[in-house]
């Protein structure tokens, strides 16, 4: 398995090789996600002030080999950074769940078949053995929690889930541990992240399923891609090499979604970055393929159920 590709940061972290990825079909889900690598949000950030988070995300140390994580006995090893240019850890397989959150900033999570963004306002489950891969923006965090298989009572299958502002603060606190959360005090936070992970609503997937067909594959590259916001439907399938009637069959097929709604989604993923790195909305709206602010309004309610003011409120 192929080691994270980290650029230089401020803290670096060490990343140790895996010596073999042990789960079944392993290799041909890896090589599944290479063909994704084009397909989701590419994280474009200029240096960002985390204040408080970035002053409280500071414990950075070696990661564990990412397919044999030794949890010491305890439920919980946390493991966060903030990295000063972009990051991406490479398709991987860990042997423990994990929980993956951002609190300041946007991830992207990916596995063979699906995309996910991650805003503040969620984290990501992902069951052992799940085969994923991570990118992380400049000046962005990223904790990542693992815990042992069975401790938290959540379904063997990814999910995304709303973070109440309780569980967030628990997530920063656990960040700060250095070691496996052995000590009274970390075993009794543990289980109040463990209570709040299980009561916490899980959100409607604003992922992004990848069509199996090479030509469907084609159009989410071009439906992901910015400079081809504005494009028409009809000629990004003419381009990709069949109609839009089959191109409409395969991603319903494959997907559930129509045409429309999956590039309406990868809009609002999209829009999500910038936001982020503090662009005004009516912007945003353009470039993410909006004529006007008030149909970029619209979509993204129906996605995410608030509007991009109230959200931007809520996560500060």
């Amino acid at each position: 398995m192929p080691e994270p590709i980290i650029e230089p940061m401020t803290m670096a972290v060490a990343l140790t090789r895996p010596r073999r990825c042990a789960r079944a079909g392993a290799e041909e889900e890896l090589g599944m996600l290479d063909q994704l690598d084009h397909l989701c949000v590419i994280l474009r950030r200029e240096s960002y002030s985390l204040h408080a988070d970035r002053r409280r995300i500071t414990k950075m140390r070696q990661l564990p080999a990412l397919d044999s994580i030794d949890l010491g006995g305890a439920p919980l090893l946390s493991f966060a950074r903030v990295p000063e240019t972009s990051a991406s850890w490479q398709p991987h397989v860990h042997n423990v769940d994990e929980l993956i959150y951002s609190p300041r900033g946007v991830l992207v999570a990916k596995t063979a078949t699906q995309c996910w963004v991650l805003p503040p306002l969620r984290a990501l489950w992902l069951p052992a053995g799940t085969v994923h891969e991570v990118q992380c923006g400049a000046g962005m965090a990223i904790v990542c929690l693992y815990l042992a298989g069975g401790y938290v009572g959540l379904e063997r299958r990814p999910e995304l889930m709303e973070v109440s502002p309780l569980l967030r603060q628990l997530i920063v606190r656990a960040s700060e541990w250095a070691v496996p959360g052995t000590d009274p005090k970390h075993l009794r936070i543990t289980e109040v992240i463990r209570d709040e992970m299980e009561v916490a609503r899980p959100v409607p997937a604003l992922d992004m399923i990848v069509p199996n067909d090479p030509r469907a594959r084609r159009v989410a590259a071009a439906l992901a891609n910015l400079e081809q916001a504005e494009d028409s439907l009809d000629a990004i399938c003419h381009e990709a090499g069949a109609s839009r009637r089959t191109i409409e069959r395969l991603f319903r097929q494959d997907t559930g979604l129509s045409l429309g709604q999956w590039r309406t989604r990868a809009r609002v993923q999209r829009s999500l970055d910038m936001l982020e790195r503090g662009e005004k909305m009516t912007f945003t709206a353009a470039e993410v393929g909006y004529s006007t602010p008030s149909a970029f309004i619209a979509s993204f309610k129906r996605l995410l159920g608030t509007t991009p003011g109230q959200y931007l409120r809520s996560k500060s």
